[in-house]
């Protein structure tokens, strides 16, 4: 992973991004990073919301950004990190993935699978007529 974060940024020079589960025992202690916690409106804190348990503990999901640039100051290279805190869209889109799953299992057995199949391809020939009309 590092490996190809440094080729990415420092070698091609371009932008290298990835989403990452990041556990808690990752991080070093809030008070030693001196972070904010900042307020949410509903009025809880935005950082223990967004945190989740698994087997291996607390964790968030972040999305990971390095780049680099040249220091205006003195010209040398600088690599600059940026984190954001994307657990509830990361929670949100699995619950939205379990819920697919969950409809098409459904509909798999409701619905005979040569039906289904018809269905599938009558919608990608009317997807394809329309992309075709533009």
């Amino acid at each position: 992973l590092y490996d190809d974060m440094w080729e990415t940024v420092m070698v091609k020079n371009e932008n290298w991004w990835k989403k990452m589960k990041v556990y808690k025992h990752n991080l070093r202690p809030m008070r030693e990073l001196n972070l904010s916690i900042s307020m949410t409106s509903s009025g809880s804190s935005s950082l223990k919301s967004a945190r989740s348990q698994s087997e291996y503990g607390e964790h968030s999901w972040y999305m990971i950004n390095f780049n680099k640039f040249s220091d205006p100051a003195d010209g040398q290279i600088v690599l600059f990190c940026e984190m954001r805190d994307v657990t509830e869209m990361v929670e949100k889109e699995q619950k939205l993935r379990a819920a697919r799953k969950h409809e098409h299992d459904l509909l798999q057995s409701i619905i005979p699978e040569h039906i289904i199949g018809h269905l599938v391809d009558e919608k990608k020939k009317n997807k394809i007529a329309l992309e075709n009309s533009d």
